[in-house]
């Protein structure tokens, strides 16, 4: 799969986004961090089922021209053109997307999202007052993972509110603008609840770009 986050943000967007969370932790004691990732998970399932269908469909086909009526010679036909659907479909991403349900996108990147909270050091702040902007291209989603402190303070529905606007914005093609809007929404939110402290470190990466460790996409 090309690297859709890299031509999302621009090196000098990329700075202006850093900047914007450097400008909103300014008045508080809270981390936000963004992880920017070309896609949550690999999806194998749907590698398989689509490129079963892609083949079977093909062989099919091509049986039929040929006049071959041999369940071997299908057979035959069917493993010849397996690896080049399996090929196809991570040549062409889009193609996977038709199997693969509008709720395991979501599963996914709820956990690539949660491990990635982890994974980044987000739990290991003083207060636990931090806060995960996750953005998934391939899924088109966004997710906001708050630490315990922060969760705490704000109902879920807070979260996600945030998380629905900068992904509209995202489809709109303005994602540094989003996400910088996303970011001073959240910075006023953490300002409310944890305001600065006088010993106060950054302690976290503010933007962070890559993908979840997988075998195939």
């Amino acid at each position: 799969m090309k690297n859709v986050v890299a031509s999302m943000l621009s090196e000098a967007e990329h700075g202006t986004v850093a900047a914007c969370v450097a400008e909103a932790e300014r008045d508080t004691s809270a981390e936000i961090a963004i992880v920017l990732a070309d896609h949550s998970s690999d999806y194998g399932r749907a590698s398989t089922a689509g490129a079963m269908s892609l083949s079977l469909f093909a062989a099919a086909l091509l049986a039929l021209i040929l006049g071959w009526d041999s369940m071997w010679l299908f057979l035959l036909l069917f493993a010849l053109l397996y690896p080049g659907a399996r090929f196809l479909l991570g040549r062409f991403p889009g193609l996977k997307r038709l199997y693969i349900t509008d709720a395991e996108l979501d599963e996914e990147v709820l956990e690539a999202a949660t491990v990635a909270f982890y994974e980044h050091g987000l739990s290991l702040t003083r207060e636990r007052n931090a806060v995960l902007v996750y953005v998934s291209a391939f899924e088109r989603r966004v997710r906001i993972v708050a630490d315990t402190g922060m969760a705490a303070k704000e109902k879920q529905a807070t979260w996600d509110s945030v998380a629905s606007e900068l992904a509209e914005t995202m489809r709109q093609g303005r994602a540094s603008q989003g996400l910088c809007a996303a970011v001073r929404r959240l910075g006023g939110l953490a300002a409310a609840h944890y305001p600065p402290r006088p010993d106060d470190l950054d302690e976290l990466q503010n933007v962070i770009i890559g993908s979840p460790k997988t075998n195939e996409f």
